[in-house]
């Protein structure tokens, strides 16, 4: 989910369909989410944090390249030409996530291009195909970004 485990900056707080207003933490931030109003639930013991699975992808792709040659003998350098990513479905499951995806997007294609130091990089999304043409609704915001 783009949110949570992508975004590096925080993603502004929502109503759900019940009426209640969450709030999400910037980055390196937890828990997930937690009710306006209320202090956020101490995890302790989680190592979970906003941001996480980007982190994580970011430094084993890092890696690589800085290995480039363990990967791909003989090669001495790269060029970051472009950036793949493909959407699944969470995000279209929340009236709040997929009213905020476009700019979720957005902010993560400037940040992907930041941390590789690649501003001209193509940026290609593709989804998972379940959503139809006239879909309406979370689907269709999805679809729209």
């Amino acid at each position: 989910e783009l949110v949570w485990f992508y975004l590096r900056d925080p993603c502004p707080s929502f109503i759900d369909s019940e009426s209640v207003t969450w709030v999400h933490p910037g980055y390196g931030g937890s828990p997930e989410r937690w009710r306006k109003g209320t202090a956020p639930e101490n995890k302790a013991t989680s190592t979970w944090y906003a941001g996480i699975q980007y982190d994580g992808d970011i430094a084993r792709a890092k890696q690589v390249l800085n290995e480039l040659d363990t990967y791909y003998p003989g090669a001495e350098k790269y060029e970051i030409a472009g950036f793949f990513w493909w959407q699944g479905d969470r995000d279209s499951r929340s009236e709040a996530l997929s009213s905020h995806y476009e700019s979720n997007l957005v902010q993560l294609i400037k940040q992907l291009r930041k941390d590789f130091n690649a501003p001209g990089a193509k940026f290609v999304c593709a989804s998972l195909g379940q959503t139809k043409k006239d879909d309406v609704g979370n689907e269709r915001e999805i679809l729209d970004a």
